[in-house]
């Protein structure tokens, strides 16, 4: 499928991290296809997150890795497989908001950072690390240093 025909200078694409719920809603397959076939966005990598448990249709702490999942399926069906960096985010809610949960999406090193040379923003959707702040344009989504 790939990404709309038109082209986007490249100074004016703008760094992305998607972080979506996928298997929770049907609305997050759109979203997630909209912004992988959005020509502007540059999409360094996405985030499953997790959600409530549905009344029990999930085992507790399982519902990221079927957002995760689910983000696969959705990436093959559009022949975009392997194309964008997929990483698993906390299973659970954070205790607090001072207490960041580990997760393969909050440590993942981002391919990406200042690769311009630039210091440019990483923009990300509200949430969209387990913790806010933890995506920073040096190329790190993980280490809280600052």
């Amino acid at each position: 499928m790939g990404k709309l025909a038109y082209r986007v200078p490249e100074s004016r694409k703008v760094r992305y991290i998607v972080h979506t719920d996928c298997k929770n809603e049907a609305d997050d397959q759109f979203t997630l296809a909209h912004c992988l076939l959005t020509p502007m966005l540059d999409i360094k990598g996405i985030i499953a997150g997790h959600f409530d448990s549905c009344y029990g249709r999930f085992p507790a702490g399982t519902t990221a890795g079927e957002s995760y999942e689910e983000i696969l399926r959705v990436m093959d069906a559009m022949d975009m497989t392997g194309m964008n960096p997929v990483k698993c985010g906390s299973g659970i809610p954070l205790p607090d908001e001072e207490t960041p949960v580990d997760s393969e999406g909050s440590t993942a090193d981002h391919p990406g950072g200042s690769e311009r040379g630039q210091k440019t923003s990483l923009y990300r959707p509200s949430g969209s690390c387990d913790r806010p702040g933890q995506c920073h344009p040096d190329g790190t989504w993980g280490s809280v240093t600052g």
